[in-house]
């Protein structure tokens, strides 16, 4: 996740409600407040973000855990950016259900019955 991120949606220090009172107390009480968005904003400022919007797209791609080959395949008839496939493995690594299913690796050896 990039820092930055979720630093840009941090509240304007400058919106916040300033006392004239000259106690530091009552200074610090006040602007320790946050300052919420509304949701009219976070909605506005989600959609102009192409973090947000990828991550939206995966998840509709990894609906039905395809896997990654079937994700990619998915992806690539409707959309592209630069790493969509790393970016399309990421969400089946880390979803348990797609780990279950998954295959080994190395085949099993049949064992001689007793």
């Amino acid at each position: 996740m990039n820092i930055a991120d979720p630093l840009s949606r941090l509240c304007i220090i400058s919106d916040c409600k300033k006392t004239s009172d000259d106690e530091p107390v009552n200074q610090i009480v006040e602007n320790a407040k946050p300052c919420a968005m509304s949701m009219a904003e976070n909605k506005m400022h989600s959609e102009q973000d192409s973090e947000i919007r990828k991550v939206k797209v995966l998840d509709a791609a990894h609906e039905g855990h395809p896997g990654i080959v079937g994700m990619e395949r998915r992806l690539r008839t409707k959309v592209w950016w630069p790493k969509i496939d790393k970016d399309s493995g990421c969400p089946v690594k880390s979803c348990k259900g797609c780990t279950l299913v998954e295959l080994p690796n190395q085949r099993w050896e049949l064992l001689d019955a007793p």
